[in-house]
């Protein structure tokens, strides 16, 4: 049977995964509602758009007119542009709210198969402080080591989950930046056409886009879910990605679909892996600091028991 102080260390793993459990659904629950009344507006953006196609194709007074001057083609061209980005942005939008609700609907059982653990924690912790005050078995002052010891494990263990969580966003935006180099070696995108005959490869980059933001975004509640339970001043680093975030799916359509400039689609993704790399290098350092101070914690249990066994040798000290 495990010791106390192994049930101890156990329990309080599972309480602060709960706690951050908690953190993310909050964090969840906000982002979704942006998410849904972003696709509201999107929604209805999409179906103006299809109107203004529609009325270009028809054979309408207005289409005729600009046929005659000869403008047809090009406002035609100019709002099949503006409806795939319409459509590829709905697209994303959908496919990233039904990852954040599938992520939350996960979340929410962890987090009620945990609803005994404050409970547990604090039958122990009684457990713990009565042999303490009884003075039977460690020296007054080891709890604390031993709870600051886990607190770093703990922290050590986000981190490296954060740090891969950005190993996996850096995956996919390096598929997107291969994708955009392809579609420059082409030396120009296919023809814009309605969604149904949209070319496989824009397809599959579309695709990639989606993924990739996806990770972006469990990245960037990662660094602030960590950012708020360890006290870590990510703060600026986590403002700098949503602002990323917010511009990602945008600026990649407008680059690359309406405007063609590959160039400055493919150096977003370049500066969003690079401040991946970064904040990977900022976290490592923790974790290793972090790692100094566990040895240090060790070393002052040590010492605690130690100068209880000194003490007892020589009571006369």
């Amino acid at each position: 049977m495990p010791t106390l102080d192994q049930q101890l260390l156990d329990v309080y793993d599972e309480y602060n995964r709960k706690q951050k459990i908690k953190t993310h659904l909050q964090h969840l629950h906000v982002i979704i509602g942006q998410k849904e009344e972003e696709l509201v507006e999107v929604t209805t953006l999409l179906d103006q758009e299809q109107e203004d196609l529609d009325a270009l194709e028809g054979k309408n007074i207005y289409s005729i007119f600009q046929y005659l001057l000869g403008n047809k083609q090009q406002e035609l061209e100019k709002a099949k542009q503006e409806y795939l980005a319409a459509y590829v942005k709905y697209n994303a939008l959908i496919s990233n709210l039904e990852d954040l609700r599938e992520e939350r609907a996960v979340l929410e059982k962890s987090y009620s198969s945990l609803h005994a653990i404050d409970e547990q924690f604090e039958t122990l912790m009684k457990e713990k402080m009565s042999l303490l005050n009884q003075g039977k078995k460690l020296p007054a002052g080891f709890d604390k080591l031993t709870e600051k010891i886990a607190n770093y494990r703990s922290k050590i263990r986000e981190l490296e989950q954060t740090i891969k969580k950005g190993i996996s966003a850096k995956k996919y935006l390096h598929k997107v930046m291969l994708g955009l180099q392809q579609i420059e070696h082409w030396g120009n995108v296919p023809p814009l056409e309605v969604p149904s005959r949209i070319d496989k490869k824009v397809e599959r980059i579309n695709k990639d886009i989606y993924v990739a933001n996806n990770y972006l975004q469990k990245y960037e509640d990662e660094l602030s879910d960590i950012s708020d339970l360890f006290q870590l001043d990510y703060q600026r680093e986590v403002n700098q990605l949503e602002f990323f975030l917010d511009q990602f799916i945008d600026c990649l359509i407008t680059d690359w679909i309406v405007k063609h400039k590959i160039h400055n689609a493919f150096h977003l993704v370049v500066n969003i892996m690079d401040k991946i790399t970064r904040l990977g290098e900022m976290m490592d350092y923790e974790i290793d600091k972090t790692k100094g101070y566990i040895e240090e914690e060790n070393e002052a249990k040590a010492a605690l028991v130690i100068g209880q066994i000194e003490a007892k040798d020589n009571p006369s000290k």
